[in-house]
């Protein structure tokens, strides 16, 4: 079950996508230009912000900072920190904990991160929701996580002292800073500690052994940078800002880093919101290099939008199917980006704590970083089930048209279960293989136009697979070996088709040691036309009606979320 805390980091994530930024501010700006304040060392206070004790028609209300005592001050949920720059060249402002002081280490202090209670840790963004109704601040974060112990801690290569900077005669209990990784939960506490305090930081402390609490005190002292946009969506073409899928780039500033974000726009009028919810209840608790991160999701009224790490090498599809000789890849990295699709998949089925079935998996749901490496994206037909069901209920059969596996379809073939999201990947190989839709409707022959019969034959009849010039013999092994492995996956009967873990053997082992299987049939793929009024060669995921349950699991984190979006 997801938590409400867990739920609450991803509520606070607002996008705003960065080219649109652009045609806001420069209509906003053009009345406050001559807007310009000073407060102590901030000598630049001008258009998004404002002082209060500026004319009304100066910056943005939202945006509003305060001068006390010559310190420029803001807050945000009623915490104060002092402001310490303002770049208007790349959007950032910085600033700081107002109890934190530079040269005094026992200064300490008061505002966390209460979102982040019982959250794994490594997630890397924050987007931090400004009040008011027009704009936004993002945070680009990194935090400190202060702990609270009752007893001493002797020895742990995970915490740093505070001693004698912080001590017990005026807080209460022992407090370390406790040294974070990716592999670092809260359930790694001592059972005596409790996290006291997050603390936002632009770094973090190196993990050095000689690393002491002054080191980590400077960092407090530096405080952290923000970075505002805004949000004119509102105000841009209805068409631009209501997308089924763009992936748009999303800049978010920092003086260290440049971050990009693939936006989804999730265009609402095709349904009622319950794919959105269903994919951030789902994604949203997945943490595997072979599955798109989702940094957050934005919801206000009827927009939605999910955001991702993005990829800059786009969707497998445009590696497939086009014929363009700069979007060729050589047979092994397709080797290697089938093993990893797959290891995501048996991810998915057996690695969380709920099992997760996709029902999408096809080569536009298969992105690809800057080096190749896979990520399986798009959970908007997923499904959340315990992990002792084999066999699951559905409202409605889902999927796309070609990938869907046939039992989705025809109830007498067999139960629905992990082996359907074990076909799709059946097909999806068998498309690697062939670099080719597997289904092709125009070949003249009919031998020619379900693919993998014609790849079973050529096995069966002890011919090699026509693989081009220049293809090494290691090269020519992994094909067929993908290719035996794509016809196993993709029997008729689910009871026939290995399982992921099953099919990452297959892939790892030696050629030589598969065995072929049964003939595929043919016969779902060309009833599947007539039985359900589809056009086969489309790429849009379709549900159709059944007369299941919803699984027990599956209501209550659904239920969860519409909680909190609405």
């Amino acid at each position: 079950m997801i938590s409400r805390y867990s739920n609450l980091l991803f509520l606070v994530i607002i996008l705003i996508i960065l080219h649109l930024h652009g045609c806001c501010a420069r209509k906003s700006k053009s009345n406050n230009d001559q807007c310009t304040s000073s407060c102590g060392d901030i000598h630049n206070i001008s258009y998004p912000f404002r002082l209060n004790t500026d004319p009304t028609t100066c910056g943005n209300q939202n945006l509003q900072l305060v001068c006390e005592n010559n310190l420029t001050v803001v807050y945000l949920d009623s915490a104060k920190y002092y402001v310490l720059s303002i770049n208007y060249n790349n959007f950032t402002i910085r600033i700081v904990d107002a109890l934190i002081q530079k040269d005094n280490c026992s200064s300490f202090p008061r505002h966390s991160l209460n979102l982040f209670r019982d959250q794994y840790w490594a997630t890397p963004y924050l987007w931090y929701y400004w009040p008011g109704e027009a704009k936004y601040y993002a945070e680009y974060y990194k935090s400190i996580v202060l702990v609270n112990c009752e007893h001493r801690i002797l020895d742990s290569r995970l915490y740093v002292d505070t001693h004698p900077c912080i001590n017990s005669t005026y807080y209460s209990g022992y407090w370390y800073i406790m040294l974070r990784s990716r592999s670092t939960y809260v359930r790694d506490l001592v059972d005596s500690c409790r996290v006291g305090q997050i603390v936002m930081a632009s770094f973090l402390p190196k993990e050095a052994m000689d690393i002491s609490y002054l080191d980590v005190h400077r960092i407090m002292s530096y405080g952290f940078e923000m970075s505002w946009f805004e949000a004119c969506c509102d105000n841009y073409e209805e068409n631009r800002c209501n997308l089924d899928i763009a992936n748009i780039t999303e800049n978010c500033y920092d003086t260290r880093v440049t971050i990009y974000y693939a936006v989804k726009m999730l265009n609402m009028s095709k349904g009622n919101g319950r794919d959105f919810i269903n994919e951030v209840a789902t994604i949203g608790r997945i943490r595997h290099i072979n599955v798109v991160r989702l940094v957050g999701f934005y919801a206000e009224k009827s927009k939605r939008a999910l955001v991702y790490d993005f990829m800059s090498n786009g969707s497998l599809e445009k590696y497939i199917f086009s014929e363009e000789r700069s979007n060729l890849i050589t047979i092994e990295k397709m080797y290697e980006i089938s093993l990893g699709v797959a290891r995501g998949i048996d991810y998915l089925h057996r690695g969380c704590h709920m099992k997760i079935l996709h029902f999408d998996i096809k080569p536009h749901n298969i992105l690809l970083d800057e080096n190749f490496l896979p990520k399986i994206s798009d959970f908007g037909l997923a499904k959340l089930y315990s992990t002792d069901e084999s066999i699951v209920c559905l409202t409605a059969a889902r999927g796309t048209m070609g990938y869907m596996a046939p039992e989705l379809i025809y109830k007498n073939i067999g139960g629905i279960s992990h082996k359907a999201d074990v076909y799709s990947f059946g097909i999806l190989l068998m498309e690697m293989v062939g670099r080719r839709k597997h289904l092709n409707a125009f070949a003249a022959h009919v031998s020619q136009v379900y693919f993998p019969t014609w790849v079973y034959e050529q096995f069966n009849k002890g011919k090699d697979m026509e693989l081009g010039d220049n293809v090494s013999e290691e090269e020519s092994t992994m094909t067929k070996k993908m290719a035996l492995v794509a016809l196993w996956c993709i029997q008729l009967e689910p009871i026939y088709r290995p399982s992921m873990h099953e099919v990452i053997e297959m892939l790892e082992g030696e050629f030589e040691n598969l065995k072929l299987p049964p003939k595929p049939s043919l016969v779902p793929q060309d009833k599947r036309k007539e039985d359900v009024g589809i056009n086969n060669g489309s790429s849009e995921p379709i549900t159709i009606p059944g007369d299941c349950i919803k699984s027990e699991s599956e209501s209550e984190s659904i239920s969860l979320l519409m909680n909190n979006v609405n």
